[in-house]
């Protein structure tokens, strides 16, 4: 989003950010404005402490426990966003912050729609965009496919949010949401997964929008110590800040890459303790935050856990994926690298040392796993990423 942001504002726009005080830094740094929301509810501090309790929760816990953090921000937004909207021309809401469209919709407001993780528009056709289902090839799982989608946009107003959004929308005489996608924009829908990456999607609306990767040519990138890169193949390991940034994944990933003879770099997201990031098999290269796309255009292999972004930069620079999915949206993203041949999926509570080197090494030595790679990171590349989202952006907030 701050990518974007940037690009609106080089155009021209003013581009306006209500956030949580953790934010600021990041905002402002790019220039943009922010605007803080949740004070008393979300005190400066809350988002790493959220971190750290999301990191020792197992798959349905971690989700259970997000929603009700979505849930308190998404009260938060309808208490204090309306009042920075006068001025305001449209607004940009992610996919999974749903009081955007309330606000926009009570406010006479275009809104555009933009899905930074995976995209969960729901099909009748298409696996939940929470499982690690591949496409229906028989009845049974047309059937599945059919009857989960349908439970998935149905359950939508009997969640804490749903509640809490339709509470929301009685008050303000708007007619409540019977299902979860009616809060996607009609104007535009934009996502960063690009549909050369997904399954086949029959039944997207006319007015989605495959833009790929939003990233803008000032993103900053953290120092990282090149000098170090010895020139060996680079395997490249990155948990995500959520939840998979646990000591004893990467200590699996470290003695499973030792023997390879390939230089591991470790970045952990700022997870890891100073003591806990020392003692690795083969002496890896381990950091908080690295310049990740400048090390993948370097990489023979990515490790990751299948967070959208890290998986549209490895296929951005051409590098096979060996995936280790731990919830949300991270299964169905680590099926489709696996679909399209770009690599192989080990499900979270079978990582096992021997059970890594063994996928590490097929990807490294069989090059239809680079060559798949190679060959959807070509179609990402024509996609248009930030400079194509903010041409629908312009054409939709400035239409008269």
């Amino acid at each position: 989003m701050l990518s974007l942001g940037s690009e609106l504002q080089r155009r021209g726009h003013r581009v306006v950010v209500p956030q949580l005080e953790d934010f600021r830094d990041a905002i402002e740094a790019r220039g943009l404005s922010f605007h803080g929301l949740g004070r008393r509810e979300f005190p400066r501090g809350s988002i790493p402490n959220w971190q750290r309790a999301l990191q020792q929760r197992g798959a349905v816990s971690a989700v259970l426990f997000t929603i009700q953090l979505v849930n308190r921000f998404t009260r938060v937004m309808l208490a204090e966003a309306p009042a920075l909207l006068a001025g305001v021309d449209g607004l940009l809401v992610d996919q999974i912050e749903y009081s955007g469209a309330t606000l926009a919709e009570y406010h006479g407001l275009p809104h555009v729609t933009i899905a930074n993780a995976f995209p969960i528009n729901r099909e009748p056709t298409r696996p939940s965009a929470f499982s690690s289902w591949r496409p229906a090839t028989n009845f049974v799982e047309r059937l599945r496919d059919r009857a989960v989608c349908a439970l998935e946009e149905w359950n939508f107003k009997f969640s804490p949010v749903g509640r809490t959004l339709n509470q929301a929308r009685r008050a303000l005489r708007l007619l409540p949401y019977r299902l979860e996608s009616e809060h996607y924009s009609r104007l535009a829908q934009l996502s960063q997964c690009p549909l050369a990456f997904d399954y086949p999607r029959p039944a997207l609306p006319a007015a989605w929008f495959g833009v790929g990767p939003l990233r803008a040519d000032s993103d900053a990138a953290p120092p990282f110590p090149f000098e170090r890169l010895d020139g060996r193949p680079l395997v490249y390991a990155s948990m995500g800040t959520l939840q998979g940034a646990r000591r004893s994944v990467f200590a699996a990933i470290a003695e499973a890459c030792a023997p390879l003879g390939v230089q591991l770099v470790i970045t952990h997201g700022s997870q890891l303790r100073d003591e806990e990031t020392r003692g690795f098999a083969g002496d890896p290269i381990v950091v908080r935050y690295a310049p990740q796309r400048p090390l993948l255009e370097q990489s023979a292999l990515a490790i990751t856990h299948a967070g959208m972004n890290t998986v549209l930069d490895a296929l951005h620079a051409g590098v096979p994926m060996l995936t280790i999915p731990i919830t949300f949206e991270q299964p169905a993203i680590a099926a489709r690298v696996a679909w399209h041949g770009a690599g192989e999926v080990i499900p979270f509570k079978h990582v096992r040392v021997h059970t890594l080197r063994e996928a590490a090494s097929r990807i490294l030595t069989k090059p239809s796993y680079r060559d798949a790679a190679v060959s959807l990171g070509r179609r990402i590349a024509g996609t248009g990423g930030v400079h194509a989202a903010a041409d629908v952006i312009e054409r939709v907030v400035q239409a008269p």
